[in-house]
């Protein structure tokens, strides 16, 4: 057991326990009073409480489930907490002033009211911070990317000039692929790169000339691979280059990883406002893991990682134009057959 991951787990559960518990707090009252009727002035301010009381609780559950770190649900937490403890010290501070009695549900409509404007600054805050994060990670990013392609550029020009002193044919020809491998990964991510950074034109594609045309091209440099396509006519997506470049990825793969003589089938089904491109071949298929960890569902590492950059640049780009990229499996061993992409429709 990752006695670690269990410690960050209950310190996530009992931040968002904390703002869910002073959420009820201040609800309770509320809604007895709200119960128990009230004239109209008392009727809206309990009103008031039980609804901020309320969206506080929910708030905790939607920072539970949210994909930010534990410490910045605590920091939100902390914010909450600060809220109710400074204003309810000011509150218990005044009670030696005031002579006539405060109702309970008064009282805690202000805190409410104080829960919820904290909670507000708390995930405020924890955005801003996150948006400096994101920056340097991205400045990061960049640098490591640029100097990973330039590198791997000059590695694969070296590596292939050093071929040519193999007198071994078989060596030569080895080298030589791994050469041109490393050259296609950095030709790779430098379109990645581009294709990312570049706005989306916005334009509708119809699907049917897209794949039409993705095929004839794969195609003639595979001419051993058989291609079957099913996608209706008329349907547009939303989608550019980007998209275009996604199909031809999955189609380019699906025939040179089948095997011999592979078949590649290119199918769409209409799902309401959405189109289902299915890309499948009669090959070993994706991995039960590297479904995992491309559909986020493990993380990378070491020992659990993807076996290259098709997939990922898949998904990125799919994502890219509002889709996203899954998996369809094929009975029994929980290989997948089959990459789909669930597209919008453009003529919905």
């Amino acid at each position: 057991m990752n006695l670690r991951r269990v410690s960050t787990g209950v310190g996530r559960l009992l931040a968002a326990g904390s703002l869910a518990a002073t959420g009820l707090l201040v609800v309770v009252p509320n809604a007895l009073a709200l119960a128990a009727g009230q004239p109209l002035a008392g009727t809206a301010v309990a009103s008031l409480g039980t609804a901020l009381g309320l969206v506080v609780v929910a708030a905790s559950a939607v920072l539970y489930r949210a994909d930010i770190s534990t410490r910045n649900v605590a920091r939100v937490a902390a914010w909450n907490l600060l809220g109710l403890v400074v204003l309810g010290a000011v509150l218990l501070l005044s009670r030696s002033t005031i002579d006539a009695a405060v109702p309970l549900f008064l009282v805690a409509s202000v805190l409410a009211v104080s829960s919820f404007a904290h909670l507000v600054i708390g995930v405020h805050d924890v955005l801003r911070i996150r948006a400096g994060e994101l920056a340097r990670e991205r400045e990061r990013l960049s640098v490591v990317n640029t100097l990973l392609r330039h590198n791997l550029r000059n590695e694969a020009q070296l590596l292939l000039g050093l071929a040519g002193a193999v007198e071994d044919a078989e060596t030569r020809e080895r080298i030589e692929a791994v050469g041109d491998r490393l050259g296609d990964l950095n030709d790779k991510a430098r379109e990645l790169q581009r294709l990312l950074d570049e706005p989306s034109d916005g334009e509708a594609r119809d699907l049917s000339a897209l794949v039409a045309g993705v095929v004839s091209t794969v195609r003639e440099r595979h001419p051993d691979a058989t291609f079957e396509t099913a996608v209706p006519d008329g349907v547009s997506v939303a989608g550019d280059e980007r998209l275009e470049r996604v199909v031809r990825e999955l189609v380019e793969n699906a025939a040179v990883h089948a095997g011999d003589a592979p078949t590649v089938t290119v199918s769409a089904t209409v799902e309401g406002g959405r189109v289902a491109l299915a890309v499948g071949d009669d090959g070993p298929g994706v991995p039960e893991m590297e479904q995992a960890v491309v559909g986020r569902e493990e993380p990378v590492t070491q020992l659990s990682h993807s076996q290259g950059l098709g997939l990922w640049l898949s998904k990125w780009l799919t994502e890219s134009v509002g889709g996203d990229l899954g998996f369809a499996e094929r009975d029994g061993d929980g290989r997948a057959n089959s990459v789909v992409l669930r597209l919008e429709r453009a003529d919905a």
